[in-house]
Order: C-alpha cells, then sequence, then structure tokens
C-alpha cells in the first residue's frame, strides 16, 4: 500500500483496517491523529519522518464506529 492508498482506507475503512495500518518504506505502526474542531488530519511515520497533512477533512468512518 502506498501512502496516497492510505486516505481511502483512513476514510472508509474499518477501525480495524485503520488501525493496521504499516508504513510502506519501514513496515512501522502508522500514527493517526484527527481534530473534528478543524477537521485537520495528520497520519505518518515516526520512525521514517513522514507525514501527510489534510485540512478540512470530513471525520473518518472509524471515529464513529
Amino acid at each position: 500500500m502506498t501512502w496516497d492508498e492510505m486516505d481511502d482506507v483512513i476514510f472508509d475503512g474499518t477501525k480495524n483496517e485503520v488501525n493496521n495500518l504499516k508504513c510502506p518504506d519501514c513496515n512501522t505502526k502508522v500514527y493517526i491523529q484527527y481534530t473534528a474542531k478543524w477537521g485537520a488530519l495528520t497520519y505518518g511515520c515516526k520512525k521514517c519522518g513522514r507525514v501527510v497533512k489534510l485540512c478540512k477533512a470530513p471525520e473518518p468512518n472509524y471515529i464513529s464506529e
């Protein structure tokens, strides 16, 4: 899975699918943070330093699961 494909899983995947996301570069668990107040979604890999930030993002489905 690529970083671009993770967007689909984060927004449309189940809680289990989201919790099992791994960095495509080093296979480390991906961290995810969503702040509803601003619609801010941040995810990435602490080991590799890769960070993806989205603004005004809708609430991911796994949050209401």
